[in-house]
């Protein structure tokens, strides 16, 4: 969900030493691209997998049988973001070279394009799915009506490029991080800014709210942290992996929390402490994007080896 950009190694033997579990392969693994795989969706129903990559396309997969369904084609340069509509029946893409196109996933035409004026990181749609949520290395927050491609908002607080947005569950909030490691939490209704904490001393590259929209989890260059939503302080009790997060999300019962890493394992956190459930290694090369399904059984997730790869939750 952010802009194509030098990456920084943090060590892999470190984060190991504090895994409680670890599996050697995926469940799935699919041969998803002919390049980088750096983003990766759900549909809302469970049944639709969508994935961008450096190649400048968006694939559809059946998330049951993991084969392509279809190719988006149009992007001009990588895709870097993606997100489904609440109701499955819009998906919307982000690539480096400025442009956003929403889709119908079921005829596999876009139905409206919107743009920036430099990478689109990030998106994410309101839980009405009336407001998509754009951010760029512009340092916008852009709020767009998708079924038009209207903009609604150009929102910049930022001084820095920002690389990921994302709506809380509820609606009524919005967060964002930018490369120089703040967050800042917005107010979705009067578009504007409740806080802004530094989460961390690099970057802030990946966030997620968890489903009660009580907290936020944030991958930085550094580490991966919790915020309460409601005053952007850290939340004592977790104390997560000291590693790179390229990419966040929330398990739909709020109880785990994966993490794409660049060192390559995908981490499954317990929320509440931070610590590793399980470390699944598989990718080759640093970890893009991840996802829930909505049964909160497998993770999805999305790699610069250019696979996707499904992995089982431990129940």
């Amino acid at each position: 969900m952010f802009a194509t950009r030098a990456l920084r190694p943090i060590g892999c033997l470190l984060l190991l030493a504090s895994c409680a579990a670890a599996e050697d392969a995926a469940k799935v693994t699919i041969e998803a691209h002919k390049r980088e795989v750096l983003c990766v969706a759900v549909s809302p129903d469970g049944k639709r997998l969508a994935s961008g990559s450096q190649d400048n396309s968006v694939k559809l997969w059946d998330a049951v049988t993991h084969k392509e369904t279809a190719t988006l084609a149009g992007h001009k340069g990588a895709v870097q973001c993606l997100a489904f509509a609440p109701s499955g029946g819009l998906l919307a893409s982000g690539e480096m070279y400025h442009v956003i196109k929403v889709w119908d996933p079921a005829t596999g035409k876009a139905t409206a394009e919107c743009k920036h004026e430099a990478s689109v990181n990030g998106l994410a749609f309101s839980p009405d799915g009336k407001t998509l949520a754009t951010v760029s290395t512009d340092h916008a927050l852009k709020l767009w009506d998708p079924t038009q491609g209207k903009e609604l908002a150009s929102l910049k607080e930022h001084k820095y490029a920002v690389l990921a947005v994302a709506f809380s569950p509820d609606g009524k909030l919005l967060a964002t991080c930018d490369d120089d490691g703040s967050v800042f939490l917005w107010d979705a209704a009067e578009r504007k800014v409740r806080w802004t904490t530094k989460a961390d001393e690099r970057e802030a590259r990946c966030l997620a709210f968890s489903p009660d929209s009580r907290q936020l989890v944030v991958g930085g260059a550094t580490a991966v942290i919790l915020l309460d939503a409601e005053t952007g302080k850290p939340q004592p009790a977790f104390d997560g992996p000291k590693t790179q997060g390229n990419a966040v999300a929330f398990s739909p019962d709020g109880k785990r929390i994966a993490v794409g890493t660049q060192d390559s394992p995908v981490l499954l956190l317990d929320a509440a402490t931070g610590q590793a459930q399980a470390t699944w290694m598989g990718h080759e090369r640093p970890v893009m994007g991840v996802a829930f399904m909505p049964d909160g059984k497998q993770v999805v997730s999305a790699g610069r080896d250019r696979t996707v790869k499904f992995w089982s939750v431990p129940q």
